[in-house]
């Protein structure tokens, strides 16, 4: 057995593991358990992370387990079905790099097919969707673009690899949601974006490689087909108005994107110690 096939077999020994300590805990509440992320791509190495789902019925409060088990660190999401059924529905601006966890699992025991139906319910997504998730996002990352081309003239080099970086990191984000594509995972996302194209490649050869005047240069290359480069005129509006016709919410002079609520599968930590699982005696319930 190779020494990366040996990482992953011993992650997939710890889900095991783990999923059955929280089976114990929850009992008949517990209906299904899959890892995420790099193990469940057969991937995972001596530095991967083990990522585990457990589903539960609506009356377990959602939680996050963080615990480093065998050395190795593990994130361990409690929620409802229904919860995840919810998020893996939705699109957000940052849904390409959330969405992997929606539709590539390594089932440990699912005895009613859940994760089957929140991957299917991530792949019937309406394309519709995506393109409203774009359009939130595309002044945020004009406004990017902008702090890009204004440390460049600046001539500051630090200030210029944050904001590049933070430019590309939204151009991959607007790059998943036209193509209807997540990524695998961060760890390979440049890897992944540059692959794809669309302009990435020249401003990660220009950050990683200078020299740094080079990246002013490849500032409009990262783009989707139809990005937009100025504001469309249907976006202003009435500077003394508080609201447009439609309801939606007006800023600065311009219509601002109207608000979403995504779903986190991070949003509790539970304490643990000496690799033992507790949990907190109340806890709130993630957005659905």
């Amino acid at each position: 057995m190779t020494a990366l096939a040996n990482e992953q077999e011993r992650r997939v020994r710890l889900a095991h593991r783990l999923a059955e300590d929280q089976r114990a805990i929850l009992g008949s509440h517990a209906l299904a358990a899959a890892c995420y992320g790099s193990v469940a791509h057969g991937r995972a190495d001596a530095h991967s992370d083990l990522e585990l789902l457990i589903l539960t019925d609506d009356d377990v409060p959602p939680v996050d387990i963080h615990v480093v088990q065998d050395d190795v660190q593990v994130e361990c999401d409690v929620l409802s079905v229904a919860r995840l059924l919810n998020a893996a529905r939705r699109v957000t601006p940052e849904w390409g790099f959330e969405a992997d966890c929606y539709r590539c699992h390594l089932v440990l025991w699912d005895p009613h097919h859940h994760f089957n139906a929140v991957r299917s319910a991530s792949l019937q997504i309406p394309p519709v969707c995506f393109a409203e998730a774009l359009e939130q996002s595309w002044w945020s990352h004009r406004e990017l673009a902008e702090k890009v081309r204004a440390t460049c003239e600046a001539s500051d080099p630090p200030g210029i690899h944050h904001a590049a970086w933070q430019y590309l990191l939204s151009a991959a984000a607007r790059i998943a949601l036209y193509e209807q594509r997540p990524y695998e995972s961060l760890r390979a996302l440049w890897a992944d974006v540059t692959r794809r194209g669309y302009g990435t490649r020249e401003m990660v050869v220009a950050l990683t490689s200078g020299p740094l005047d080079a990246v002013l240069g490849t500032l409009a290359l990262p783009r989707v087909p139809g990005e937009r480069l100025s504001i469309p005129p249907s976006r202003f509006v009435d500077r003394d108005r508080e609201r447009t016709g439609d309801g939606l919410p007006v800023k600065s002079g311009i219509l601002a994107p109207a608000p979403t609520r995504s779903v986190s599968l991070k949003p509790r930590s539970l304490a643990l110690s000496a690799g033992r699982w507790f949990r907190p005696a109340s806890t709130t319930g993630k957005t659905g």
